[in-house]
């Protein structure tokens, strides 16, 4: 890919990092509603460990969205011109956002331990994103910001939808059977999110006229940003999930299942948006034109017919 210091054009990036910090902002008051709104303390500490790896995911989502736009408007007045501080920058526009979102938590939950970690790991995770942000390549964090928004829209119609079609899979009410149905959903639902925001991603590429290299990081990078998510939970989530692991509400083992499909999910979304980007761009591309006529160029040969031999 070459160097592209400017976005696609248009308001584009900015009604995507518009949309992404609402995003975040939304599932922060999600969170926190859910969380006020339960009355047995153990339901709403599963409540908040369940919130917990989308709030950061929405975190990332949105440190980069923002970092392309502020960096994008900083490079256009000669502010930045170096490629490393571009990058610097989108880290710390991205550890300023989450450092906002984490003290949000803190001032409503208090000062524990697990709240801390947590708003740390949002800060982080946001500054990682901010990072990306600030990449050379923007419009390509665009096309992978809209493919991860559309992943979360589907991830919305997945939570409103999965206990019905869960309960048409499962065909029982055995442990074993919901398990598996879990599986199957979860399964289906991130190979097509999968596909949806590789398509997504490489049709907001399409009038850029990036090659193929952007549309496959495009493609891949909602997939990467779920990643670098799960990544973030684990290591700055651990005081809360150490937590949830003493309560009779939520065993360990559906700790464990919850993280291992979380990661699994991460996985498929990255190498489904990689492929289908690619096919979604090779499908775009024009026909090789033919090899011009050589009678165009004046190099033309007459026709000759059958020649007597001479003697």
């Amino acid at each position: 890919m070459t160097d592209e210091p400017t976005t696609r054009g248009g308001r584009g990036p900015l009604v995507v990092a518009a949309i992404s910090v609402a995003w975040f902002v939304a599932t922060l008051v999600v969170t926190h509603a859910s969380v006020v709104g339960e009355a047995e303390p153990a339901v709403a500490l599963v409540n908040a460990t369940l919130s917990m790896p989308l709030l950061i995911a929405s975190g990332i989502v949105a440190g980069a969205a923002l970092a392309v736009v502020v960096v994008g408007w900083l490079t256009a007045r000669g502010m930045l011109v170096q490629a490393r501080w571009r990058v610097l920058a989108g880290a710390g526009i991205g550890l300023l956002l989450g450092a906002v979102a984490g003290g949000a938590v803190l001032l409503g939950y208090g000062t524990a331990a697990a709240l801390v970690s947590l708003s740390i790991a949002m800060a982080v995770a946001a500054a990682a994103g901010g990072a990306l942000g600030g990449v050379p390549w923007p419009a390509v964090v665009v096309a992978g910001v809209v493919g991860s928004l559309v992943r979360f829209a589907l991830g919305f119609v997945e939570g409103l939808f999965g206990g019905r079609l869960r309960e048409a899979i499962a065909g029982d009410e055995s442990v074993a059977a919901q398990l598996a149905a879990v599986g199957q959903i979860g399964f289906a639902m991130a190979l097509i999110g999968g596909a949806v925001a590789g398509l997504s991603a490489s049709l907001y590429l399409r009038k850029s006229g990036l090659k193929w290299p952007a549309h496959l990081a495009a493609g891949a990078a909602p997939g990467l940003l779920l990643l670098i998510a799960d990544v973030a939970t684990r290591i700055g989530g651990t005081p809360l999930l150490r937590a949830m692991s003493g309560n009779d509400t939520f065993d360990e083992r559906a700790l464990r299942l919850v993280a291992d499909t979380r990661l699994s999910t991460a996985l498929v979304v990255l190498f489904t948006g990689a492929v289908v980007a690619i096919i979604v761009h090779g499908r775009t591309l024009a026909p090789a034109t033919a090899a011009p006529d050589q009678a165009r160029k004046g190099r033309t040969t007459p026709v000759r017919g059958p020649q007597r031999r001479r003697r």
